[in-house]
């Protein structure tokens, strides 16, 4: 198990820090501030870099596979307490709720709804022109 991890993690990495390049081109002018899904999934890179790190460590040291749920376990752990700077991308449409497609997800930056109207809230035409991929 430890071996078909070390083969496996690094293309991770490197599928990661592909779409994290993507993500720059696509949706990002270069005068514009930086992106928090680009820094999102270079949080998730590194935690997958460093749990190929305990990994190798692991299988250098002899260890048994089951100390790799050990370093899994802890990997998830950091994971959830960075889970505030991870959880930045959104599975539906601010605007209108509708579930974005993996390509949304990953690179379209999610507008804010538009402005309140009036005390109850935008209209169903305002919510309908703000999400131009709904309609």
């Amino acid at each position: 198990m430890l071996e078909a991890a070390v083969t496996a993690l690094p293309a991770v990495v490197i599928a990661i820090l592909l779409v994290n390049m993507a993500q720059r081109s696509v949706i990002q002018p270069p005068h514009e501030p930086r992106s928090p899904k680009r820094g999102a999934s270079l949080i998730v890179a590194g935690h997958v870099l460093a749990l190929l790190g305990a990994t190798l460590a692991l299988q250098r040291m002899n260890a048994p596979d089951w100390t790799l749920l050990l370093a899994a376990a802890a990997t998830l752990v950091v994971g959830f307490v960075l889970r505030r700077h991870i959880a930045v991308f959104p599975m539906r449409c601010v605007s209108c709720g509708r579930r974005l497609s993996f390509s949304e997800i990953l690179f379209r930056e999610q507008h804010h709804p538009p402005e309140r109207t009036d005390e109850t809230g935008p209209s169903s035409s305002a919510l309908q022109s703000a999400c131009s991929a709904c309609h």
